[in-house]
């Protein structure tokens, strides 16, 4: 779905780790592993790393289709473990990992230091095709360059749609007229790029990690290829046979409740901010009424920009923060400063979801794809899913969105797939262990009982004060992740970092579950 629908080493150390020959491009026209000078500067202290891009056909199986490429960054674990880890990449789909100068310079490896380097394996990290530094980069200017004429006016939520929409044709039409098969960028098909750069890193199995979105590459790679795999860790995971679409009144609902329970909760704070749930939908609907305009520092020129915030606008922007469990403390002043027509508390808050709506290292084209392919054709198209008594602002929405998602998908996949599969649970018998925060505003909670009997071996533990993505925002669980790859389910004797009642007993075989 698109961007504005948030739901946001040199070869020879190889060989030697792994104890087989690597395969390299011999150049850029043929599929392989080509190595390149890293783009990014080291420091002292950081692992020894090595860059390469990984070229495979457009379409797999056929030598005649275009040849592309994504990057690949090897962090050394300065260990003997044979088998790596392989971070699927940002989620999304469509979101950049961060291995561009500027991000790596800020430390992405060593957010996964203690999930790879303590353990001694080696970590590499992947953009998945089109995304990021991936060639191409499958980027929709069309639609960037919409945001912020768009922003400037008071337009209703589906003639603002029917604006982006027009972006995203010019968008199809322009990657269409370059040649691409647009048919190709999806869950599956990055499962055979994982498994052409398996082959080609010389490797028997990869360890997984995949977070948001790239916790369905994992699954996808762990049900295409499973001899490629020895276990994997899902980190606020998405199912294959969840669509979030069908749940969207639910889950808008049950995030903006867990959003402000920290306050409704807390004596001193209701008290400040009474009735708080109640008074942002009511703001949200008054904004939609009665919009306030805004200046804010444009999140790229740092101009003075002029803007209108509706409620559509609020809520979105809102939704998008909540992503971030810390956020939670700053909502209710911000609802009750923009009562009293104050813009000031919010203005960092819209001035973010600008700067996702603005930023063009977003893939649009796969976020469009995957979406069009794997979830559209699988949502209920009926209201029998609107729960009784649900919020009518949300109810519009949702039929606002279906309306959006059926006219973006005639763009994308004009004609339907067979691709049933892509709709089903993904069952498996690989080690699997799953990461999920109790407070993740697109994945809840709720979803999880009826997910884990699909995995065999399995070691599940929820986080009561995280939100999407638990290992960036908790050390102890990248320690955990790492222990597991390293020990499998005889991990629990090495959980050094967590109190001693929350150990749990591990059975093989049998589907485990904690909270802490």
């Amino acid at each position: 779905m698109s961007r504005h629908k948030v739901f946001r080493a040199m070869i020879c150390a190889i060989v030697a780790a792994v104890s087989m020959p690597l395969t390299q491009a011999e150049a850029k026209g043929k599929p392989g592993l080509e190595e390149v000078a890293c783009w990014f500067d080291t420091a002292p202290d950081w692992p020894e790393s090595n860059c390469f891009f990984m070229h495979v056909h457009e379409v797999h199986g056929d030598p005649g289709s275009r040849l592309i490429k994504f990057p690949v960054v090897r962090f050394d674990g300065g260990g003997s473990e044979a088998y790596p880890v392989l971070h699927l990449g940002g989620g999304g789909p469509g979101n950049a990992v961060g291995i561009s100068a500027a991000e790596i310079a800020d430390g992405t490896w060593s957010n996964y230091f203690h999930m790879f380097h303590s353990y001694g394996r080696d970590l590499l990290i992947m953009d998945p095709r089109g995304v990021g530094m991936a060639e191409p980069r499958m980027i929709c200017d069309e639609f960037i360059d919409r945001v912020r004429s768009v922003w400037a006016e008071n337009l209703s939520y589906m003639d603002e749609l029917t604006i982006y929409l027009q972006g995203d044709a010019q968008c199809r039409d322009r990657f269409l007229g370059d040649g691409h098969n647009l048919t190709t960028y999806n869950s599956a098909t990055v499962a055979k790029d994982v498994e052409a750069l398996r082959s080609e890193l010389g490797v028997d199995k990869l360890f997984l990690y995949g977070v948001s979105y790239g916790s369905r590459y994992a699954q996808t790679v762990a049900r295409d290829f499973p001899d490629s795999v020895a276990a994997m860790v899902l980190d606020g995971p998405v199912f294959p046979n969840v669509r979030t679409g069908d749940f969207a009144i639910r889950n808008y609902t049950l995030a903006i409740k867990r959003a402000l329970n920290q306050c409704t909760g807390d004596i001193r704070c209701s008290a400040e901010f009474p009735d708080i749930e109640k008074r942002f939908w009511r703001l949200v609907n008054s904004l939609n009424e009665r919009p306030v305009q805004m200046h804010i520092s444009d999140p790229l020129s740092y101009r003075p920009l002029e803007i209108v915030l509706n409620g559509d606008r609020f809520f979105d922007a809102i939704f998008f923060a909540i992503y971030d469990a810390g956020f939670r403390e700053d909502l209710p002043p911000i609802v009750k400063s923009l009562e009293y027509g104050g813009t000031d508390l919010v203005s960092p808050v819209v001035r973010d979801y600008l700067s996702f709506l603005l930023d063009r290292s977003f893939a649009d084209v796969v976020s469009a794809t995957h979406y069009c392919y794997e979830e559209f054709p699988f949502e209920q198209r009926s209201g029998s899913n609107i729960p009784d008594g649900a919020n009518q602002y949300l109810v519009q929405k949702k039929k606002n969105d279906a309306e959006y998602n059926k006219r973006i998908c005639r763009l994308w996949q004009p004609e339907p797939k067979d691709n049933q599969i892509e709709g089903m649970a993904i069952r498996t018998s690989i080690p699997t262990l799953i990461l999920q925060g109790e407070l993740d505003p697109i994945i809840p909670i709720e979803d999880m009982n009826d997910q884990i009997g699909n995995f065999e071996t399995l070691v599940y533990y929820s986080y009561s004060d995280v939100a999407h993505g638990v290992i960036s925002a908790n050390t102890c669980a990248e320690k955990v992740a790492g222990a597991f790859y390293k020990y499998g389910l005889a991990f629990s004797a090495y959980e050094d970092c967590m109190a001693s009642e929350t150990a749990m007993e591990l059975r093989f075989r049998t589907p485990t579950s904690k909270r802490y």
